[in-house]
């Protein structure tokens, strides 16, 4: 690309551009809108013509092309090379920055879970794929407006597992080595916890302790069960986290003042199935136990007459 697009201008014969979001001589993102089709629907479109860059361009369709049939993930709508440019499209994700959602704010314990939740369901998946995100930060996330639902938008760190781009208040010590591993994820949604609670970013005020222990409990008022589940989400060693993300849902799910969010689809784990049954069973118990005592008096009491 060696000139700036403008709003109106077609990408091939397909793509019109609305806004351009971000530009320079050799690569530019724009909101567009795909034309072919009958709903005419926004997307969002990248165009690189840096040859360097456009294998990466084309690592991060493939990632689309196989996540992106996740409902919290944007689809690939469309990917082409030709004539020294590349250029992808995907579904635009309207709605609020997480980063925006968070700034300086201290949520509620059911606020915080429910958007912990939300992330860990999408690593779940990204996960099973046999793949790390590796950059989970709020300004990745959109909350999106359609249904209030949290989706990833950024894929970058997945390609070539490198730092660049980072936000290194959100990735643990073995990430930083170059040893990211499934619960290097799993870190950076406790790190997001823990700002949720305190409102506090991690870079510019959350202490660490002499065993790399993030300290921040004086900075919330936050119960001790979610304290332990964030502390081990967030723990130094890796091999002291959760070891997946169902299983941090598990524990997150199992706090007392837990009020879930019925929009959250989520499969009901053995943890936090309703202790509803065992009351019942408790009572019908309790009423048989009575209903026999006063028929035995009564059983008695017609002896004595007799």
């Amino acid at each position: 690309m060696n000139h700036y697009l403008t709003p109106g201008q077609l990408i091939d014969r397909r793509y019109q551009i609305i806004a351009t979001l971000q530009e320079d001589e050799l690569k530019g993102s724009y909101l567009a809108v795909d034309t072919k089709l009958p709903q005419k629907p926004q997307c969002f479109l990248k165009i690189i013509s840096a040859r360097e860059s456009q294998n990466l361009l084309r690592q991060e369709a493939e990632i689309l092309a196989t996540l992106g049939k996740h409902p919290q993930i944007p689809a690939l709508m469309a990917y082409s090379e030709d004539e020294g440019e590349c250029y992808l499209a995907r579904e635009y994700i309207s709605g609020t920055n997480l980063a925006e959602e968070l700034q300086g704010k201290r949520l509620g314990e059911s606020v915080v879970i429910d958007i912990l939740t939300d992330l860990l369901i999408v690593l779940e998946y990204i996960h099973s794929q046999g793949l790390i995100y590796r950059d989970l930060q709020p300004k990745h996330v959109i909350r999106r407006q359609e249904d209030g639902k949290l989706v990833l938008i950024h894929f970058q760190a997945m390609i070539g597992g490198g730092l660049i781009g980072v936000n290194r208040g959100y990735i643990p010590s073995e990430q930083m080595r170059g040893e990211a591993q499934f619960s290097s994820d799993i870190y950076a949604v406790g790190i997001i916890g823990i700002q949720g609670l305190t409102g506090v970013h991690p870079v510019e005020g959350l202490a660490v302790g002499e065993r790399g222990e993030i300290l921040w409990q004086d900075l919330a008022m936050v119960g001790d069960g979610l304290a332990r589940v964030l502390n081990r989400m967030t723990s130094y060693d890796w091999r002291d986290r959760y070891s997946t993300a169902q299983s941090a849902i598990n524990a997150l799910h199992r706090q007392e003042n837990y009020t879930p969010n019925q929009s959250l689809s989520l499969s009901p784990a053995p943890e936090t199935l309703s202790p509803a049954p065992k009351k019942w069973l408790t009572l019908s118990i309790m009423v048989l136990g009575v209903a026999s005592t006063i028929l035995i008096v009564l059983f008695i009491k017609w002896l004595i007459s007799l």
